[in-house]
């Protein structure tokens, strides 16, 4: 048994290397990387950071990447890109089922790359869950569609087109008014299908399905706060009610739906068009279709991998409006959970993403479709390993503008990068 005296020894040497453990702690700063963490309620980040976009990032980072919300959940379809009127580009999102937090957010990026914290556009009552489609109504302000999940009294949502002003400044508070409202029958479910928007000089265009008597796609024309234009057309059998998402796109004059969500369809709808028996479809596509052009249609076709069921082949295939098939661009292998929906289309190109060169989409490639075919413009490096799950990008003075959401645990991320656009 040890005597007391070498006790005492053994505390103090004890002691003693403790005290130098502290001392040597408190004379280093750990290296805490270029984005530790969230910043504080209060904006708030340890010395050496400033809260940026939600994220302390260090001070006189070079950081490109940033996220600037975590939410429930963001849809494939609810990310909107424009160019801002004093430089950069802004992204208009849809956190439509944040409890307690469902509205609609601007965030600007300015061409150097840094993020914006989220401003808020619309609240969209905390209750419901809303689908959302955005559209630039001129320089100064948005269309919101918005159609509104029903409260367990209500036998209706509700369709309401709302102006909201964009490019808000700091400090500024956006009023929405209301340009039109009308209600759509419920069925049930658990959440609204996407909705279509197109602005046009003959008023802004609106796609929806209206889901009684086995589902009725409606494409309907707004001027002035009033119905000018409504095309109808039934679902096929093909189409569930429910599941009637739909997307819509400017084809020159005329305008071109997509309406489902399995087995989705494709019409072109001339802008002459005053009956459902002018409505040109349904037009065969090699796949899902994700732009149309006047010439032809531009779609993504995913082949399951015989040896991998979580990865599938992937390619965008272009065909003209009859069918046959134009060009055939390989993408590499697509993870089955990623949803890229639709590309983006602004007034000098159009962009699809992402596509990547390693299986773990660490890299995001952006590409650029027009007349000569399929050409990659950009590719922005992605932080962390969480499952990506939708992207969309826009290209506004040489630099590109990507969009991201990936899932976290039960939450969903949504990530903003840049890169130069190569030529």
């Amino acid at each position: 048994m040890a005597n007391r005296s070498d006790s005492v020894k053994h505390s103090r040497s004890l002691r003693l290397a403790v005290l130098a453990t502290l001392a040597l702690s408190a004379s280093c700063e750990p290296d805490l990387g270029e984005q530790p963490f969230l910043c504080g309620a209060d904006g708030s980040c340890p010395d050496g950071y400033s809260c940026r976009a939600t994220i302390c990032e260090k001070d006189g980072s070079t950081q490109q990447v940033f996220r600037p919300l975590r939410t429930t959940w963001i849809n494939a379809a609810e990310m909107y890109w424009f160019p801002s009127k004093g430089g950069g580009a802004s992204l208009v999102v849809n956190d439509g089922f944040t409890q307690g937090a469902r509205a609609m957010y601007e965030i600007h990026v300015d061409p150097s790359g840094a993020v914006a914290t989220p401003k808020l556009l619309l609240d969209l009552r905390e209750d419901f869950p809303t689908s959302t489609a955005v559209v630039a109504l001129d320089d100064d302000n948005y269309a919101i569609v918005a159609l509104r999940f029903p409260s367990v009294d209500e036998d209706a949502q509700e369709l309401t087109v709302y102006k909201v002003p964009r490019d808000l400044a700091e400090g500024d508070e956006a009023t929405a008014t209301v340009l039109y409202t009308t209600n759509v029958p419920f069925l049930g479910g658990a959440e609204p299908a996407y909705i279509g928007a197109v602005a046009g000089g003959s008023g802004l265009d609106v796609c929806f399905v209206d889901p009684s008597e086995g589902g009725t796609l409606h494409v309907r024309r707004i001027a002035g706060g009033e119905p000018t234009r409504d095309l109808t057309l039934p679902l096929t059998s093909d189409v569930l009610p429910l599941s009637g998402d739909c997307i819509l796109w400017p084809v020159g004059e005329d305008l071109a739906v997509r309406v489902g969500l399995e087995i989705p369809l494709f019409y072109r709808i001339p802008d002459a068009a005053a009956t459902t028996a002018d409505i040109e479809g349904p037009i065969p596509t090699a796949g899902l279709a994700v732009y149309p052009f006047a010439d032809r249609i531009v779609s993504l076709v995913l082949d399951p991998l015989e040896d991998n069921e979580d990865f599938s082949s992937a390619s965008l295939v272009s065909t003209d409006w009859t069918g046959d098939v134009v060009s055939t661009d390989d993408l590499g292998t697509y993870p089955t959970q990623l949803e890229p929906h639709t590309a983006w289309g602004a007034a000098s190109q159009v962009l699809f993403a992402p596509a990547s060169s390693a299986d773990s989409f660490s890299d995001l490639q952006v590409f650029t479709l027009d007349d000569n075919g399929v050409s990659k413009v950009a590719t922005v490096t992605r932080p962390g390993d969480d499952t990506l799950y939708s992207a969309r990008a826009i290209a506004v003075d040489g630099t590109v503008y990507l969009g991201w959401t990936a899932t976290h645990a039960d939450l969903m991320d949504l990530w903003i990068g840049t890169a130069k656009e190569s030529q």
